[in-house]
């Protein structure tokens, strides 16, 4: 399947990669993988947005804080933490 990919990532964009591939990939779980992976959202093939934001945290007993990171679709709400 990785072959199939590469040969059409050379005409396509990752979004139309995606729509065409939904019906012959072998598990929703990979197709949606392989979406988020290349920032496309699974449910309605717009591009993911980064949002990234910190929070406070602890380490070894230290207050540090954290950088959080959240992708998420504007057209559909589809969020991926």
């Amino acid at each position: 399947m990785n072959e199939i990919i590469d040969i059409l990532r050379d005409k396509l964009i990752p979004s139309e990669i995606v729509e065409l591939l939904k019906e012959y990939y072998p598990t929703q779980e990979e197709l949606d993988n392989y979406a988020i992976d290349h920032f496309v959202c699974p449910n309605c093939y717009n591009r993911l947005m980064s949002k990234s934001w910190y929070e406070p945290s602890e380490y070894f007993g230290m207050q540090v804080t954290e950088e959080v990171v959240s992708l998420e679709c504007e057209s559909c709400g589809y969020t991926v933490d």
